[in-house]
């Protein structure tokens, strides 16, 4: 057996009036220690930037440690955010993605290889 097994229950999506829903949760169990970890996954829209929009909402996972706070992170562009609950998690992780945004336009202009992914990043997020 793995040193790690992940158990998956995928309720049915119920969209909320804020756009935030947790549909999957995952607990991963170290069978070296005893320690649980809790992972939830929620589809992030923030509509309230001033400077960005968002198309569509993007599945973040949302880590809770008990030691450090919240970890947020997508698998789609590897970013992440953090903080102390799970409000300045999605903030921060906002504030990444807004910065991902910006530094993968301007590469652009000198890597073109960059152009898919940012094709990509503009399904999610865009300039208003």
């Amino acid at each position: 057996m793995d040193s790690v097994t992940a158990l998956l229950d995928i309720p049915r999506i119920t969209p909320t009036t804020d756009r935030r829903t947790m549909d999957v949760f995952l607990t991963s169990y170290s069978s070296h220690s005893s320690v649980f970890h809790k992972s939830d996954f929620v589809f992030l829209h923030y509509e309230t930037d001033p400077a960005f929009t968002m198309h569509q909402p993007i599945p973040v996972e949302i880590v809770y440690d008990d030691y450090d706070g919240v970890v947020s992170s997508d698998s789609i562009f590897n970013v992440y955010g953090v903080g102390k609950n799970l409000q300045e998690s999605l903030d921060d992780y906002f504030m990444s993605l807004k910065e991902y945004f910006e530094i993968i336009e301007d590469s652009m202009q000198r890597n073109s290889s960059d152009e898919a992914v940012f094709k990509n990043l503009s399904r999610f997020i865009a300039r208003r």
